[in-house]
């Protein structure tokens, strides 16, 4: 048995997670949440607790009161200006003996650095994971894993709600198999690369990683549920539609200069994102997507699938053909 401080618990990934844990393990949680835990549901073997994570000392206090084990944070990267939340975490983590720290990663991987530029809302991640380095040099004070699973696979499925995900809203990215059309960036459909992934299989993976032997976490901890070429799943969607698929085909040069040149683009609904925001983010999401995607910053390495190889994941023909039964 695991006690699990879980940080933004009421967010989607997080209540995700919980719901597996409750479900299929013994761990004990302590959720970290900003609003009043009163308004909260209420699930076996959580505990809520309100803090604003504006104070190092009352996160150490709170995690030793909970004998807290391993910290897993899903705090939203661009409400978390210059990782100021996720630093305190790790400092509290430190101070109160912590063995396991967990970033809120979550998407991109290995190659987000080469991307930033079209994905800037991610930036916080870039500096926590600086930060995760500086701690532990030059010795290891935490140790620590950086869960990566590139898009939901059932980003694919929008306006669709996701089966068995209660907790998951979709958003509609620059794949659009319900109104056959795509965007892509001219000339790469066949070298550019993107892993999707389930959110049930990757609560999976971390509810088995909370078991491995201490000292046994890759810092590159990659969950690649299936990686395909934009032209591969291009043929996936016309083979599960049975119809063609509009394509777009944007020109880099545009998309770098911060245009969005085509006719149909994803409209972004989602409850990180205000009424305020959406128009400017639609384009940043659109631009960030396909750009993302040629600096190779979607695609997941496979560190969890080779510690844990008896996982099965959810494939993209497997899932689009339970949403498009036709």
């Amino acid at each position: 048995m695991v006690n699990v401080a879980i940080i933004g618990a009421s967010g989607q990934l997080a209540s995700t997670l919980i719901d597996y844990l409750s479900e299929h393990t013994e761990h004990v949680m302590l959720g970290l949440v900003r609003r009043d835990p009163s308004t909260l549901r209420t699930v076996p073997r959580l505990k809520y607790v309100q803090t604003d994570y504006q104070d190092t000392a009352e996160l150490s206090r709170i995690f030793k009161a909970g004998s807290v084990d391993v910290v897993m944070s899903f705090i939203i990267a661009h409400l978390d200006p210059d990782a100021a939340v996720s630093k305190r975490l790790v400092d509290a983590a430190i101070d109160a003996g912590v063995k396991r720290f967990v970033p809120s990663e979550w998407s991109v991987g290995r190659h987000l650095a080469d991307a930033i530029q079209f994905l800037p809302w991610y930036d916080s991640k870039l500096k926590t994971r600086a930060y995760l380095e500086q701690v532990n040099t030059p010795h290891k004070v935490l140790e620590y894993t950086l869960f990566h699973s590139g898009h939901f696979t059932e980003y694919l499925g929008h306006p669709h709600a996701p089966a068995n995900l209660k907790h998951i809203d979709t958003i509609a990215i620059s794949f659009q198999p319900e109104i056959l059309h795509a965007l892509t960036v001219e000339g790469r459909e066949e070298v550019d690369r993107m892993t999707f992934t389930s959110p049930g299989d990757v609560v999976k993976v971390v509810a088995r990683a909370l078991d491995v032997e201490q000292g046994k976490w890759p810092v590159w901890g990659g969950i690649e549920g299936q990686t395909v070429t934009v032209k591969e799943l291009i043929d996936i969607v016309e083979r599960v539609r049975g119809k063609k698929l509009t394509v777009e085909r944007l020109k880099e040069s545009d998309l770098v200069a911060g245009r969005i040149l085509a006719k149909t683009t994803p409209t972004i609904t989602h409850s990180s994102v205000t009424p305020e925001q959406k128009e400017a983010f639609e384009k940043l999401l659109t631009a960030g997507f396909l750009m993302g995607a040629a600096r190779g910053a979607y695609t997941a390495t496979r560190e969890w699938n080779e510690i844990l190889p008896d996982v099965k994941f959810l494939g993209i023909e497997e899932y689009l053909r339970s949403v498009f039964r036709e």
